[in-house]
Parts: C-alpha cells; structure tokens; sequence
C-alpha cells in the first residue's frame, strides 16, 4: 500500500494561522501593557499606583467594602462612605488608547454627589489636581509641597486617631487659609488631608494621591490613617464604596435596571403566573379522569343493554310479564276490550277477527307468562308472539309496530 503524502499545504495554512494569532494576542498584551503603565487608583489595580491594597485591607478588617461603578446618581443610603480617587491624567490616556470617551465627572454627577453628601454620607476626594468639582465647596489647592510628603497630624480627630506621619510625593496642599477646610494632616506648606461638613454629610479631601497608592500604603501611617478614614461615618448596616466608574469599569444599565418598579412587579407576577401553569400543566396531581361520553345511543344498543341487564340479573321472568303485559293490553285496547281483559277474552275476541291462530298465540303468550321460571328460548317466543299479535292486532298502540316513524337515533 502506497503511504499518504505529507499534507505540506494544510500544515502551511495551520502554521500561518497560529503566527498570526500568535501575533495579534502579543500586541494586544502590548496594547493593554501601555495602557495601564501610569498610576490607576482603582481597587482593581494591584500594580504600585492602584488601590488594590487599601480595598483589601478594608476587607480583611471586616469592613464591608464595594466597588461602585455606576454614576454617582445611583448612590443610595446602603453606603456610608465613597471613596474618590480621580485621575484625569491616566482616564484620558486609557480611554483614548481603546478610543473611547473619557469617563469624567460632568456638572449632573458632580451634584447628584453633593446631594448624596448633603444627605448624611461621608466623601473621600482624593484628588490629583486637575479634577474641578463643582457644588462642593472645595478648596482651591495650590502646588507648593515639598518634594517628599512627610507631614504629621496637626488637629486631633477621629479620622487620624492613630496616625503621627504620613509618607507621599505629591506636592499639592490645601491652603492654611482657605478658612472652610481646617486641615487634619499637614505640613508647614499646607494640608495634605482636611475635612468641613457639608449639610449633614461631611467632606474630606485628601490632597496627596501617593498616600493610598499599593507601593506606599505601607510606609509610615499611611495604612492606619486610610483606615480612620474609610471608617469615619460608617454605621453597622453600612458599606464603604470605591469608585470605579471614573476609572473605566462601567456596569451598564440593564433594561431591567431602568424599568419603573410596577414593571418590575408586574412581569414577577407574570412570570409566577407563567410558572405556575407550567408546573400545572406538566405535573399530574391525580389520576386521569375519562371524558363523559358525549355520543347519541340508538334503539338497538338501548335494547341490548336492557337484554344483558336482564340477562346479568337473572330477570328472564320479569322480561317476559313486562312484555306479555304490554302486548296483551295493548292488544285488548285494539280489539275493543278494557286493558284489564284476561287471556280468555282476550283470545276470543282475536280468534273472531282473524282465525283461531290469533287467538292461539294470544293464549300461547299468557301461557308463557304465567310460568314461574320460563327459558331463554321461552323468552324469544314471547317477543316473537307479541311482535305477531302487535303487528296483526294493535298497530296503532303506543308501542305499535308501523304506528309511526321512529327516530334511529336517540338520546341516551
């Protein structure tokens, strides 16, 4: 047997196919390298310039913490605190790079998170400068720190209760005179964490992004007063939210999200109802039960179903009288007699009209009548008898034979 040739075309084709994926999954590892090669501040990031770490050790601190990433329209009294880190810088470069729009603050989301503050919660603004919030009354910052952020808690308070120095890079401070934003950590150049109250809620900005970053949170106080701060406000049914939305990670709205809630109700209970005629279709909750038979009978399966009832009550006597009975009443109202004429008359009278063979089987017929166990065989001759004397005598009786037209049909 000749051996089959090496299939060089198909191993060239599989070859080039495998470089060109190859290829294509190497420069999207580059793309999506480039793109996060700057300093995220998002939870998700565990790179040096993410929060990954300062989200983890909320966590293993049993503080319940999220990662919120729908506008901030849609936060609700569930979280306590929500955390800010916006970096404009690193947004801008992300989203151009997969040529989408930027994800920024506009003035609708930076109210709807004035009102949320308004309302009780608690805003951690970590700011890198360039973001402008409006409706918060946020200080204006200036850039004039030192080049290594060492600075030291300068007021007591609850959010750095146990923070005596804080280490970062960033050079922006809050002014000392900026007057509605007493400073909390600082340097001799300005505030590097500072707080006011804004209606019920309270507003912290943070003025130093390093603080919190994965490459930092471990050095000096860093960790301890990122802890004060998530844990500032935040009650026992309370959660502590990061924001991600800013960042990129977009939870988009479902149609399920954005229908009103009697929608929502109203297609629950019609799935319920959906349901349940499904579970009643599909599952028998008793025997079956046969459909009554809707069907006509006829004059010939009435009769049979009187002769096997006679026949299964063992009434061969009480067939026969009922018949004879009828028959030589309605012959004796034919001949002109009362109903309640004997045989005798009976037969006379029938005997006169058309021979002693009528008179004969008259009297044959109450013979057969009066005997106390007659056969089966018996029992024919008397309907035989009585179809004779009916047909010949009284055709004109309510049971006549020819008295009228019969249905063939009728009702059960």
């Amino acid at each position: 047997m000749k051996p089959r040739a090496f299939p060089w075309f198909e191993a060239i084709v599989a070859f080039i196919a495998i470089a060109a994926i190859a290829t294509a999954a190497y420069f999207e590892q580059v793309r999506q390298t480039a793109t996060t090669a700057f300093d995220t501040r998002s939870s998700y990031d565990a790179a040096s310039g993410g929060y990954r770490a300062w989200f983890e050790l909320l966590q293993r601190e049993g503080v319940r913490v999220e990662r919120f990433e729908r506008r901030p329209a849609f936060l609700d009294g569930s979280i306590d605190v929500y955390v800010i880190a916006n970096e404009t810088l690193g947004n801008l470069i992300t989203t151009s790079q997969v040529e989408e729009a930027p994800d920024y603050y506009n003035d609708g989301d930076w109210f709807a998170l004035a009102k949320w503050v308004k309302a009780g919660g608690h805003l951690i603004w970590v700011t890198d400068g360039y973001a402008q919030p409006t409706y918060l009354n946020a200080p204006e910052l200036v850039e004039k720190g030192p080049v290594n952020d060492d600075a030291v808690t300068v007021t007591p308070s609850s959010m750095a209760a146990n923070v005596r120095s804080v280490s970062g890079t960033s050079k922006l401070r809050v002014p000392f005179d900026s007057g509605g934003a007493p400073p909390i950590v600082a340097d001799d150049t300005g505030g590097v964490v500072a707080t006011y109250p804004l209606g019920k809620g309270t507003m912290t900005v943070v003025s130093d992004a390093s603080l919190f970053e994965n490459g930092r949170l471990a050095l000096a106080d860093n960790a301890t007063l990122a802890y004060d701060l998530a844990t500032t406000g935040l009650t026992q049914h309370g959660s502590v939210a990061f924001d991600e939305w800013s960042h990129g990670h977009v939870a988009g709205d479902s149609w399920w999200s954005v229908l009103p809630r009697s929608f929502q109700v109203a297609l629950i209970v019609i799935a319920l109802a959906l349901v349940a005629l499904g579970v009643g279709t599909g599952l028998r909750f008793g025997p079956a039960v046969k459909l009554p038979d809707e069907s006509e009978r006829t004059s010939e399966e009435y009769l049979t179903s009187m002769a096997v009832l006679y026949r299964r009550g063992g009434a061969v006597k009480e067939a026969v009288v009922e018949m004879a009975d009828a028959c030589l009443r309605d012959v004796a109202s034919g001949l002109g007699l009362s109903e309640g004429a004997g045989g005798r008359a009976i037969a006379a009278r029938a005997g006169g009209h058309g021979g002693d063979e009528r008179g004969e089987a008259v009297m044959e017929l109450d013979r057969i009548r009066s005997f106390e166990a007659p056969t089966e065989s018996e029992l024919i001759r008397a309907a035989a008898l009585s179809v004779t004397l009916r047909k010949e005598l009284s055709p004109h009786a309510r049971i006549g034979i020819g008295r009228r037209a019969t249905s063939p049909r009728r009702p059960s």
